[in-house]
């Protein structure tokens, strides 16, 4: 199972709760992930810090002239060098391998789990919210996570010191931790109304990365436009951008405000031994300057741990983030992919694909659409024509025909076996498709042929695409081409899957008029001859006596079959 539904599933505590822990969440979330090796390194980790409170110990003991019962300070001081410094290599390494580890299972976990969960499911989740979880909160996860090793050591030197400082005066201990425990509340308050800030922050980038998103769609449309182009930058990205910065300044004035203050009140215990303490207690001059030595020295690892904390706060917003899609996607993941190797119910020959009274309800933009309800049979070997104007339901059919929406009514059969969430996997294997707004990979991907270059040269040669395109270890050349070409190279893809049944769905409507009458009235019967069901959604009724059957979709429901 993937770390991110580990996490959610063990985790126990209150939003709230986290809010306020945002370190402790963090590290919770590498140590249920990671827990061995994460023991591992604070094993390491503690032994880094007991060397090095012996070196403050050792050099201390040096300056006052005082000697050591173990030996030669010198050796010593040699000894506690060298395990310092190899505790401290191996335990970085280490928390660096395993949170490394830990990220990898998270961004495959989610991946694995989008590939349960219904199409129609992931449409509604949107692809900014999925590619910013993928892209912005791991990468912050990933940033904390190089941050972990250097977190451990400072919080090993702060322990190692504090042991050294309980030596020389155990009660001066207390009442400095007292003291320095105020300062943390107040630490502890700015860094919370610093962490609402970074959520918003965080919902902020969301928006953002859509309007980048639509920008990369439709740059076409926003060159031709200046009116649109202007809002875009202005009203889109420039107040978003300009929105977030604020916010990102708030969120580091509160940062360095609460730093500042742990500083002051740090200098506040210093002075406090050294004016203070140090008549009304009685201390010997070794036990104040050993603990004034010690202070500044655990300044810089006080100050690296406290810096650290407006990193882990990022993390824990986007943690959260990262488990709330994992409870999304674990909630919505009602299809079962099968193994690999596994039968399918759906073994070729095909026989026919029933819809008997299926109904498919879904929301777009706010609109709800009905299709259905349908009595559709598709045979085996066929080429079925399905027509109809804009939004009567042509493309809707098609994603209930190959899989992609279930139903909300009605029943879908293929070869007399019900298509359910168990199986429409299973099903989908049967399609090759190219949907009007299709995307195309660079290389052909899932295709094992031994024989795929040639058989992709002698498509591309078909195509007449063999002065653009070559394929070499099923490697495209370029898909730099025109929306034709384009649409080309996702046909020669389907042919190359071989599947039993294709779907196309407006794909001659880039094509000029030899491409066109190529595919009609060469490439369709082609397909057929060889035993291949056909389905096309097309617009070209001068071709429509290339189909055996036509349907024609009216309101989301069959107008005529002709």
């Amino acid at each position: 199972m993937s770390a991110v539904l580990q996490y959610g599933s063990c985790y126990k505590g209150s939003p709230a709760d986290d809010e306020t822990r945002p370190l402790m969440k963090t590290i919770r979330f590498f140590l249920r992930t990671a827990p061995k090796s994460m023991l591992f390194t604070a094993l390491l980790s503690a032994a880094a810090g007991a060397f090095n409170g012996a070196l403050v110990a050792i050099v201390h003991r040096a300056l006052t002239g005082a000697s050591s019962p173990f030996g030669s300070l010198g050796m010593l001081f040699i000894l506690a060098c060298i395990g310092k410094l190899s505790t401290g290599y191996f335990s970085e390494v280490s928390l660096v391998r395993s949170a490394q580890v830990a990220l990898a299972d998270l961004r495959l976990g989610i991946v694995r789990q989008l590939q349960h969960i219904p199409f129609r499911e992931f449409e509604r989740l949107g692809t900014a919210r999925v590619l910013s979880t993928l892209t912005d909160d791991v990468t912050i996860l990933g940033l904390v996570s190089y941050q972990l090793p250097a977190l451990a050591v400072n919080f090993a030197v702060i322990s190692g010191g504090l042991g050294y400082l309980a030596f020389l005066s155990w009660k001066l201990l207390i009442a400095s931790l007292l003291f320095a425990s105020v300062g943390a509340l107040v630490y502890g308050f700015v860094l919370r109304h610093a962490r609402s800030l970074i959520a918003e922050t965080r919902s902020q980038r969301d928006l953002l990365n859509g309007y980048f998103l639509s920008m990369t769609h439709g740059m076409k449309e926003l060159k031709l436009h200046r009116g649109r182009r202007d809002a875009h930058t202005r009203d889109g990205v420039g107040a978003l951008t300009e929105k977030l910065m604020a916010l990102d300044v708030a969120t580091h004035r509160r940062f360095i405000g609460a730093h500042i203050a742990s500083h002051f009140f740090l200098f506040g215990c210093i002075g406090l031994i050294v004016f203070v303490a140090a008549d009304s207690l009685n201390l010997t001059e070794e036990v104040v300057t050993g603990y004034v030595f010690t202070a500044l020295y655990l300044l810089g690892p006080v100050s690296g741990a406290a810096s650290a904390l407006p990193t882990f706060s990022r993390a824990s917003v986007s943690l959260s983030r990262v488990e709330s899609l994992g409870v999304s996607l674990k909630n919505l993941a009602s299809e079962r992919v099968a193994a690999e190797g596994e039968p399918s119910p759906f073994e070729p020959p095909m026989q026919a694909i029933e819809l008997k009274q299926a109904i498919c309800r879904y929301e777009a933009d706010g609109e709800s659409f009905v299709l259905g309800p349908i009595d559709l049979t598709v045979k085996p070997g066929e080429i079925l024509f399905i027509t109809g104007g804009n939004g009567s339901g042509k493309s809707t059919l098609a994603k209930v025909l190959v899989g992609l929406y279930g139903l909300n009514g009605g029943e879908h059969l293929c070869n007399g076996t019900a298509v359910t969430e168990e199986n429409c996997d299973d099903y989908r294997q049967l399609f090759s498709a190219v949907f009007s707004d299709y995307y195309l990979f660079e290389s052909l991907l899932g295709l094992s042929n031994p024989d795929l270059d040639r058989d992709a040269a002698k498509y591309l040669e078909k195509l007449q695409l063999t002065k653009k395109v070559t394929v070499l270890d099923g490697e495209l050349s370029t898909t730099q081409l025109s929306q034709g070409q384009r649409k080309r190279l996702a046909l020669l893809t389907a042919y190359l899957e071989n599947r039993s049944i294709y779907l196309f769905d407006e794909w001659a409507a880039d094509q000029d008029s030899s491409f066109k009458e190529l595919f009609y009235r060469t490439l369709l019967p082609e397909l057929k001859s060889r035993g291949k069901t056909v389905i096309v959604i097309s617009h070209d009724d001068r071709y429509f006596d290339a189909g055996d059957r036509r349907i024609h979709m009216r309101e989301g429901k069959i107008g005529d079959v002709l």
